[in-house]
């Protein structure tokens, strides 16, 4: 099999921003050869989460909770409908509380994943835009494929490593463009948009904190 570079996964990853009340949504849709089972199995099993994703404990089912075990963030599962649906809070106890739902289309191609994570307008989103989040979902995206690929590649520490490097630095530096893209289509002046994407770049490559 050839081995795949995480950057060819950009190109297969859909990205659109909108507007709520008092929010935004950064949603990614891509779809993987998987029928729905298996892709289920990847985003909701302990075991195969963590090497790809990364540890998650807790109960993880409809009214429970959950936690990553190398961060600290918390939430609580509000959906978990084998194989279609998964909906809960994000960083529940941190200063950015977000929700995050995942649906499951089930096509002749494959299972199309949507991931919508609807943020709060806060000062975060002004300085930083839908790329902050956007760049670390199209991570775990490239993750996920290498992770139904069989690649140990997936793994967590490894994916870290790889983002040191001259093709990890690409990633980031064409995820956030793709986001800055997203953005100005949502409607965002392109000054804006593209001073948000180039700082998400150089927080992500470590060059700048996000505050």
């Amino acid at each position: 099999m050839t081995e795949m570079r995480i950057t060819d996964q950009l190109d297969d990853v859909e990205r659109h921003v909108a507007d709520k009340e008092h929010a935004h949504v950064v949603v990614l849709e891509k779809t993987f050869g998987e029928p729905a089972d298996d892709l289920w199995r990847a985003l909701t099993d302990p075991e195969h989460l963590s090497r790809w994703f990364g540890t998650v404990e807790g109960e993880l089912r409809s009214g429970g909770g959950y936690r990553l075990a190398e961060n600290g963030l918390e939430g609580s599962i509000r959906a978990c409908e084998k194989p279609r649906h998964l909906a809960l809070t994000w960083d529940e106890k941190g200063e950015s509380e977000s929700e995050l739902a995942v649906v499951l289309t089930e096509g002749q191609s494959g299972t199309t994943l949507t991931l919508r994570h609807t943020l709060p307008d806060n000062e975060h989103w002004r300085a930083f835009g839908p790329a902050a989040t956007g760049v670390g979902w199209d991570g775990a995206l490239a993750s996920l494929a290498l992770f139904l690929r069989g690649d140990p590649r997936a793994e967590p520490g490894r994916m870290a490593q790889i983002h040191q490097t001259e093709e990890g630095r690409e990633f980031i530096d064409s995820s956030a463009a793709a986001w800055e893209s997203a953005h100005r289509e949502a409607g965002a002046g392109e000054g804006e948009a593209r001073a948000a994407a180039r700082r998400t770049a150089s927080f992500y490559r470590g060059e700048e904190q996000a505050g």
